[in-house]
């Protein structure tokens, strides 16, 4: 389980540095450390899609930081800090 966690936190930063998130919203998107893989395993997942959706790489890493109807006008990062789920599963459909 170490292992895995260890992996995860690596691939969380990765993309954090893609996605240019700063220190407070990595701190909100780990949450409880009881759950931190489930929601890197959401963020994964999202990060997947959008670079599936989109095809230029600059345009899917910005994604999460512009404003979204979807979202009642908030960048999705907000929603991912409050449900990712919520926004893995809206992506999901997109595909």
């Amino acid at each position: 389980m170490e292992k895995q966690k260890e992996v995860a936190l690596k691939v969380f930063d990765e993309i954090s540095e893609k996605w240019c998130l700063d220190e407070e919203e990595k701190n909100l998107l780990l949450g409880d450390t009881k759950d931190q893989i489930i929601r890197i395993s959401h963020m994964m997942s999202i990060y997947r899609a959008l670079h599936t959706i989109y095809e230029d790489k600059d345009r899917a890493n910005a994604w999460i930081k512009k404003p979204n109807r979807r979202f009642c006008g908030r960048p999705a990062i907000e929603a991912i800090i409050e449900d990712p789920q919520q926004v893995q599963k809206y992506l999901e459909a997109q595909l």
